[in-house]
């Protein structure tokens, strides 16, 4: 039981670090990252204003934007309401699919660029505000794997048990032999 406690000790403290010094620190730069990603999505339309429509030049704006503005609150449970908000609404699900087939239809490379690396900021967001979970989350898939472990070494020792004579397994000779019973 107290080693149980400890772990938890242990676990709490790195996650009052992570959370507290490490994630905020990190989160500042996948949102520098994504205002970089901004400013040159803006320069390539003020460069370029013919090859970019304003209607994918605004959602890519706007996607950014809102990861910038939400990059705190991604994590795979509100990927995952998200998911489940598409799936049950058509309406939404067709106005998603149209803006991707915007923004897809759009010929520069530049904007594809950008649509990736926005996607790659958000699984790394993601991943930064999801570490807590997997650290509490570690020690028990560390339990399991060894008890499967042990399990799996014990059930070879059963199988041999099973099919050992009756006279070599419950002989007691050497149990009275060595004096242990008068």
């Amino acid at each position: 039981m107290e080693y149980v406690i400890i772990i938890l000790i242990v676990v709490s403290t790195l996650h009052l670090i992570y959370d507290g010094i490490i994630s905020p620190n990190k989160r500042v730069e996948v949102r520098y990252k994504l205002f970089a990603l901004r400013d040159r999505l803006r320069r390539i339309r003020n460069e370029n204003p013919d090859e970019i429509s304003e209607p994918v030049f605004i959602l890519l704006d706007t996607s950014i934007n809102r990861s910038i503005n939400h990059i705190s609150l991604i994590n795979v449970f509100a990927l995952l309401r998200a998911n489940k908000e598409i799936n049950n609404d058509e309406a939404l699900k067709i106005e998603i699919d149209r803006k991707i087939e915007i923004i897809d239809s759009c010929q520069n490379k530049d904007i594809a660029i950008i649509q990736s690396l926005n996607i790659r900021y958000l699984k790394e967001a993601i991943l930064i505000n999801m570490m807590p979970l997997i650290l509490y989350l570690l020690p028990i898939f560390l339990f399991v794997l060894i008890v499967i472990f042990i399990r799996g070494l014990l059930e070879k020792k059963f199988q041999k048990l099973s099919f050992t004579p009756e006279e070599r397994l419950y002989s007691n000779s050497e149990f009275y032999s060595n004096g242990f019973v008068n």
